[in-house]
């Protein structure tokens, strides 16, 4: 009785083969995220990137069979073949699925599997996965949910559902599986078949199964072995008398490498190409393609990571002439820093280097310049252009309201040559920044300050001669430097071949991280949405900003909001909407949230009056911040009309209808109106930053009036709580949150990107708009700003851009 029962046993197991395909290597609903997960579950496709392939080969104890299978998975796709062939039946099964994650930790997929050399109508099926604990997942099926015809027989809807836990960590991972399969044919109904499983992975490299199905009584054993990217491995089902029934082994190929213990670490130092613009924000995808810029988030995340690496035993630095902030450089010197804090090599080479290349340069162990290359060290010097004499002499005439002397955006039209606030200002700043860099660069050589400037006097260098004053290591072609480190035993990989590389993690995401909404602020202030304009770069839309403020408020799964500001200012009325909604989140007890502001580069006047309300201000030394004031600027062509004979005839109604009238200048009353406008203008920005950092009135005036500070300087008069950078950020963020130091933390960046459609649009109007050389550009962007800020609206700008070079 018994045989004739394990014989209907095997009947069924037989027949579920011969509905689903091969028998394939033991998988959990729950848990196979692997290209496995093309058949088991295909929304576990989205849970892994990454390339895959596995063979499949079933095999009795004595021999293997025809039977085969082959599977592919390229990221979030998966393919699959499978070929059976016995005395009974024969079949090709062919399945092409897809999964993708919807929000994090859901993921839900979809595949179709269709027959060769059977009369067999296809099959859909849909799969479920959801991990929102580093210890739990649960996964769901449905199977031939279309009730595929089967040789005239209906072949009906399977489901299963699955629950996988991990009480001691990844390396242990129980499971139970659940099959309901509908067998209406069968006396005995619909058949439940639940399945329990244990993986675990004692050592790196070595996996071990155990299943049980508790209805059929079938138990199986199983064995794996990784080596680097290739794995092998074998399954063997037995019923309870321990009988063979059916084995099952397989080849597993991954792009990523599998963690194991047979491949010993290689001695790796990462090289790091410093080459185009460090951005802020990710671009928007280009149809037409463009620079391939790395933000400043990616290049620390990663940094970062190389440091936490232990086969990463240091970093090759290749300057070639990046493009950066002195903001962005200063945190990127601190986070190089922090990796040589490891006790990890950190090596510079560069066939020339810049003064900023420099600058970052000198955190490094060592410093390589090339035999007939040259370091521009020089210092720093503001050159200052001025438009009122030409535009005297094309009877073009500038009229100028703007509060105090300090606020000198508008000096380049009405004066000549620089006023004593400005020379002050100036002066102060270069002072300051000046002595950051050669502070950095004295801690960075061993030498003091004063050596640091009697170097810069003397520069700038040779290769030869700057190799003789001590301010780099060793003269030295790029293939010399790479076989001194081959000989070294080291393996010099490029970012590339390292993130190519990859690792097969096997931990589940946790969605507990606190959620932080990261809102890139960039570019001048205007009203309307933001955008890229060939002349100026990009440009800050009040419309998106405020939007996407409003949205991280509103959205009850964020937790805190950064505010990354990169902006010289631009339009009041623009700068006053996206104030209001960061203003919003401070007063709003509902959606009360922690914001906190990063500075960039620059954050001046708009850019300081937007970040003003936020919990927490946050800049580096060399921000150029601060710029409290307000201006206004009305061109005027009455004497250029008159010298090319170009007469006007005015209409109007109301006596002041034509005031914005470039044909006329302002009259005396207009010039009135229009001062008192832009000082009640400044006293609500006064009163604004009072409120937000706790001041007085008149302690705002005093440090305002236009003055422009570097972030140090702005700490130092209360206009901002921390030194530091994206890094500081985050952890103030933890520590408002609850948060451990360190602690992981899930980012959401805004604004979103356009559609693609949008984004193609956008490249074709940039066609024939290439950016204009930087000589050109400075002498061309005060008068791109009298283009499109020239009817008195209230301006809130930087009077310069400082840039170390």
């Amino acid at each position: 009785m018994r045989k004739i029962l394990l014989l209907a046993i095997l009947l069924s197991f037989h027949s579920l083969a011969l509905a689903q395909g091969l028998q394939l290597p033991s998988n959990s609903i729950a848990i196979t995220d692997n290209v496995l997960s093309v058949i088991s579950n295909p929304a576990l496709l989205g849970a892994r990137p990454g390339a895959e392939m596995m063979l499949i080969f079933p095999y009795s104890d004595d021999t293997f069979n025809e039977d085969r299978g082959l599977l592919l998975k390229f990221g979030s796709l998966g393919f699959g073949a499978e070929f059976a062939q016995n005395d009974s039946f024969s079949f090709n099964r062919y399945t092409l699925s897809s999964g993708h994650e919807l929000a994090k930790g859901i993921y839900f997929g979809g595949g179709y599997s269709w027959y060769r050399a059977q009369d067999w109508e296809g099959s859909w099926n849909a799969g479920f996965g959801f991990r929102p604990l580093p210890f739990v997942s649960f996964g769901a099926v449905a199977n031939d949910f279309n009730r595929p015809d089967r040789d005239g027989s209906v072949l009906e809807p399977s489901y299963g559902m699955a629950l996988a836990l991990r009480p001691f960590g990844w390396r242990y991972t129980l499971s139970a599986d659940l099959l309901l399969t509908k067998a209406e044919d069968h006396d005995y109904g619909d058949n439940l078949d639940p399945l329990l499983r244990l993986e675990a992975q004692p050592m790196d490299g070595i996996r071990l199964i155990g299943e049980y199905r508790t209805d059929s009584e079938f138990f199986g054993l199983g064995f794996s072995l990784a080596v680097d990217r290739v794995a092998a491995g074998t399954f063997r089902r037995m019923d309870d008398f321990g009988s063979h029934l059916q084995s099952v082994g397989h080849i597993h190929l991954t792009s990523a490498v599998q963690q194991n213990m047979f491949s010993p670490p290689p001695h790796q130092i990462v090289e790091i190409k410093l080459d185009g613009e460090i951005r802020e924000s990710e671009p928007p995808f280009s149809f037409f393609g463009g620079e391939n810029a790395k933000t400043l988030h990616q290049l620390l995340r990663e940094i970062q990571h190389y440091a936490d690496d232990p086969l990463v035993d240091g970093l090759l630095i290749n300057f070639q002439n990046p493009r950066m902030g002195l903001a962005q450089a200063q945190q990127l010197r601190r986070s190089l820093e922090e990796f040589k804090d490891t006790g990890k090599r950190l090596i510079a080479f560069s066939e020339t280097y810049s003064q900023r290349s420099y600058y970052l340069a000198t955190v490094c162990d060592e410093i390589y310049l090339l035999p007939v290359g040259d370091l521009d060290l020089k210092g720093l010097a503001a050159v200052m252009g001025y438009w009122k004499g030409t535009l005297d002499k094309l009877g073009i005439g500038i009229q100028v309201v703007r509060v105090r002397d300090y606020k000198t955006a508008v000096n380049a039209f009405i004066f000549e040559e620089p006023t004593q606030a400005e020379a002050e200002m100036i002066n102060w700043l270069l002072d300051d920044i000046y002595g950051q860099i050669c502070d950095k660069i004295a801690v960075g050589r061993n030498w003091t300050v004063e050596e640091v400037k009697s170097k810069v006097d003397g520069g700038p260098y040779t290769a030869k001669w700057a190799m003789d004053e001590g301010l780099v290591d060793s003269l030295k072609y790029y293939d010399e430097l790479t076989k001194e480190l081959k000989g070294e035993k080291f393996h010099l990989v490029s970012e590339r071949s390292y993130w190519s590389r990859g690792d097969y993690s096997e931990e589940w995401p946790d969605l507990r991280n606190p959620r932080v909404a990261v809102i890139y602020a960039e570019g001048t202030i205007v009203s309307g949405e933001s955008g890229q304009n060939f002349l100026t770069g990009s440009y800050m839309g009040s419309e998106t900003i405020a939007k996407a403020i409003s949205k991280a408020r509103e959205d009850k799964s964020i937790d805190a909001i950064i505010l990354r500001v990169d902006s010289p200012g631009g339009s009041g009325l623009a700068s006053n909407v996206i104030y209001r909604e960061v203003r919003r989140i401070t007063e709003d007890e509902e959606h009360r949230k922690p914001i906190i502001v990063s500075m960039g580069n620059v954050a001046a006047s708009g850019g300081y009056y937007i970040s003003c309300a936020a919990d927490t201000i946050i800049a580096e030394e060399g921000t150029i911040t601060g710029s409290i004031g307000g201006f206004a600027i009305k061109p005027n062509l009455q004497g250029l009309h008159k010298k090319i004979r170009y007469n006007t005839s005015t209409f109007k109604r109301g006596q002041h209808a034509d005031a914005y009238s470039l044909s006329r200048p302002f009259t005396d009353e207009e010039m009135e109106i229009l001062k008192q406008a832009i000082e009640e203008f400044y006293g609500d920005f006064i009163g604004k930053v009072a409120d937000g950092r706790g001041l007085e009135e008149a302690s705002v005036d005093s440090i305002g009036e236009g003055r422009v500070w570097t972030g140090q300087q702005a700490k130092d008069r209360g206009l901002v709580d921390l030194i530091g950078g994206m890094d500081l950020a985050f952890e103030v963020v933890r520590a408002q949150l609850g948060e451990a130091e360190g602690a992981a933390l899930d980012l959401q960046f805004f604004p979103e990107h356009h559609g693609f459609f949008a984004n193609v649009a956008q490249g074709l109007a940039q066609i024939g708009h290439k950016p204009l050389p930087e000589a050109v550009n400075e002498i061309l962007e005060p008068l791109y700003m009298i283009a499109v800020f020239n009817e008195g609206e209230p301006l809130l700008l930087m009077p310069y851009e400082i840039e170390t070079k």
